[in-house]
């Protein structure tokens, strides 16, 4: 068994999300997710200790000047303020230990920022293509982007070497992202499709179909065993591991309907138990990851003027942080 599998069970039993655990043996930090529990120095009785990170009370947003900057909820002050990007930042997302962001750029590149000293500690260039998406894996190590191509890429953060190519899809990736486990990878496409992908070797295991939406929302559950795709109709569909076994294929486990508008973006909580879901006329929807009781209508948060291009709940779960919309505004 990996050790994220391992942190993934004390998750569940802290009933905090995975970002908030990191795992000790001794005064030696078990960062590689993907590492079997014996090649990490584990053996059956060993004593592991684990810690549980205070929630964070920040957020990072993306703009089309070119930067992306750094806030403190509590009063809306900018802590920082990173430029070195030459055009449009399509996305920003922060490392699982909070220590760096990496932002993508329709520059054709990709950049790991230091938060200590606000610089840039590394750039995956892309060259020729602009790049729409950039996520890091769970452990920190790789960043996986979607080029304005039909491919993917994962990359080695430490050196900025390519490692995978993810070739399959038929028109261009608009989003791509890693599983919990770091294992696998999910993309999504123009083509109507998303694929779960081998983060190992860059194989293809399975393809969903998401019914003609070109949206870029494609998002797994903390726990991996849910995803959440943009569907046709005004709808996403939520797809679930079969028997919710990890590693057996998705199946589709409902639709969820309700928007007057193409459904733009979503995000799980990080216990995995609310699913928020926003649409190209600024509506946001918070339902159940389980299914709402009969009749029970959605928290539906209203403000924006236009599309919302992202979403993103706090780490406890208390706060969801939203952006677009009209007026290059983000709300809290």
């Amino acid at each position: 068994a990996p050790v994220s599998g391992l942190q993934l069970a004390v998750a569940r039993a802290a009933k905090v999300g995975l970002q908030r655990v990191s795992l000790l043996l001794g005064s030696k930090p078990l960062c590689d997710g993907l590492l079997t529990l014996a090649a990490a120095g584990l053996s059956d009785g060993a004593l592991v200790d684990a810690v549980l990170v205070a929630p964070a009370r920040f957020v990072l947003t993306a703009s089309a000047d070119g930067s992306a900057r750094l806030w403190r909820t509590e009063d809306g002050t900018c802590l920082q303020y990173l430029e070195e990007h030459r055009s449009l930042v399509t996305c920003a997302s922060f490392s699982p230990d909070g220590s760096s962001v990496l932002t993508a750029s329709l520059d054709g590149a990709s950049k790991v920022w230091n938060l200590d000293g606000g610089y840039c500690a590394c750039t995956l260039d892309g060259a020729d293509y602009q790049v729409l998406s950039a996520t890091f894996s769970p452990d920190g190590s790789k960043v996986i982007t979607a080029p304005l191509d039909e491919t993917a890429k994962i990359w080695h953060v430490a050196d900025g070497c390519l490692l995978h190519t993810l070739v399959g899809h038929r028109e261009v990736v608009i989003s791509a992202k890693f599983a919990p486990d770091g294992l696998t990878a999910v993309t999504r496409s123009a083509d109507g499709t998303a694929k779960v992908w081998s983060a190992s070797d860059g194989a293809c295991l399975q393809t969903l179909a998401c019914g003609g939406s070109e949206a870029r929302l494609a998002a797994f559950s903390p726990d991996g065993l849910l995803l959440l795709v943009a569907g046709a109709n005004q709808t996403a569909r939520l797809w679930q591991r079969e028997g919710g076994e990890p590693g057996k294929p998705f199946v589709l486990a409902r639709v969820i309907a309700g928007h007057e508008a193409e459904v733009s973006t979503g995000a799980f909580s990080a216990d995995g138990a609310l699913i928020a879901t926003a649409a190209e006329n600024g509506r946001i929807a918070i339902t159940r990851a389980a299914g709402d009781a009969a009749g029970a209508a959605p928290l539906v948060l209203h403000g924006h003027l236009g599309a919302v291009p992202a979403v993103a709940f706090s780490p406890d779960g208390a706060l969801l942080a939203s952006g677009g919309g009209g007026g290059f505004t983000a709300r809290v």
